[in-house]
């Protein structure tokens, strides 16, 4: 059951990651699931730093924004999309 709950808290974020701007997406992504430092990710992407750390915040805010939007702390959508997973 816990590879099923990580696979669906997988897909919960991947489906608000989805709904971000690119740019966003892309910092978030390096960050997150390439586990890039900020500079790598500047260098990477050719962008300045203040800009990747303007991106990752706009990106973790609207993530959790969408989260608190619709009450889904990380505990709750785990459990909600487990039940109908079922």
């Amino acid at each position: 059951i816990g590879e099923r709950v990580e696979e669906l808290r997988r897909e919960t974020l991947d489906g608000l990651v989805a709904e971000l701007h690119s740019q966003p997406t892309a910092v978030y992504r390096l960050s997150r699931e390439a586990r890039l430092r900020q500079e790598e990710i500047a260098s990477r992407l050719h962008i300045s730093l203040p800009t990747v750390k303007n991106h990752l915040g706009q990106a973790l805010r609207t993530i959790r924004e969408k989260m608190e939007k619709y009450h889904l702390s990380p505990v709750v959508a785990l459990l909600v999309a487990l039940m109908y997973s079922l």
